[in-house]
């Protein structure tokens, strides 16, 4: 590789090689795209190859390119590990941090734990984006640094840290049939013979609920399906049942003078994790990060 290449220059030359974007290298650098087409030019300059071609829609790494490319996500790590040996700061810290949520993640932990973030790391910045089924490769890759979930399809490979445990809860109109004996759970039967309104979180609209039901996911008879918490409440009307984890199911109880009822038993409970990966496991801005989230988690809002 030229000597004349700078540092700075081979960091966007690996995020270009990964993202096969130059919109997308610009966005995670926080740099315009022409400053990023302009070093692709110098860099494709120097090492005497394209690195990346157009086809179709899209952009490919040449052979070059794709040697190139493993060679620097390598060379990223180990420079990256070199530099975080020097003492963690987050007062001096500039960095936007990308995390996999939902918004009732963002409700029970990312908003709890902002103001202590802000005030600590007042250059740096939050940005939540969509929860994937699939958020391993993310991760890997450093599409988003981490991820908070309930969900349980995450692979052993990746981090994790319980943040709570959680049972599940129903919500209904006060005057519902089942509005009544707020400390006996709904039984089965009862559950499964009224509407529901779905969660399907991810980009694969996934509902939990259906997949813990089993085999009587068939008797359950779905009317609606919303991918988000926060609007999920406004849409209980009639005969239908929102079932959510009882600590969302309280707090919407109370903003939307509904009633919530814990659900049926056979739901069981339900574990909230962190999780991310091996390559940001010792870098101190985001274990600095990890540790704010657990905090918030664990306060105790019965």
């Amino acid at each position: 590789m030229s000597l004349a290449l700078e540092p700075n220059q081979l960091v966007i030359l690996a995020k270009l090689l990964r993202t096969r974007s130059l919109s997308a290298a610009a966005v995670e650098l926080g740099i315009s795209q022409p400053s990023v087409s302009r070093a692709l030019a110098k860099m494709r300059d120097e090492l005497r190859d394209p690195l990346l071609v157009r086809q179709g829609n899209a952009m490919v790494r040449t052979p070059r390119g794709e040697e190139l490319e493993a060679r620097l996500a390598t060379w990223l790590i180990h420079t990256a590990e070199v530099v975080n040996e020097q003492r963690f700061d987050p007062a001096n810290l500039s960095r936007q941090f990308r995390i996999g949520s939902t918004d009732f993640g963002v409700q029970s932990v990312i908003a709890r734990a902002h103001a202590g973030f802000h005030e600590e790391a007042p250059l740096s910045t939050i940005n939540v984006v969509p929860l994937e089924w699939d958020s391993a490769e993310a991760l890997a890759s450093g599409r988003i640094d981490v991820v908070i979930t309930g969900l349980d399809n995450h692979p052993e490979s990746l981090r994790r840290q319980l943040l709570f445990k959680d049972r599940f809860a129903c919500l209904m109109r006060p005057d519902h049939p089942l509005a009544k004996d707020c400390d006996t759970p709904i039984d089965l039967a009862g559950y499964l013979d009224n509407p529901h309104l779905g969660m399907t979180v991810t980009d694969l609209q996934y509902d939990r609920i259906s997949q813990l039901l089993g085999a009587e996911a068939e008797k359950r008879r779905v009317v609606l399906n919303c991918p988000y918490f926060s609007l999920a409440p406004e849409l209980v009307r009639g005969d239908i049942l929102l079932t959510l984890p009882r600590k969302a199911a309280r707090h919407y109880a109370r903003v939307h003078g509904l009633f919530w009822k814990e659900a049926p038993v056979e739901l069981g409970d339900l574990d909230y994790w962190l999780l991310w990966h091996e390559r940001s496991h010792r870098d101190p801005a985001t274990q600095w990060l990890i540790s704010k989230f657990v905090a918030a988690a664990s306060v105790n809002d019965e």
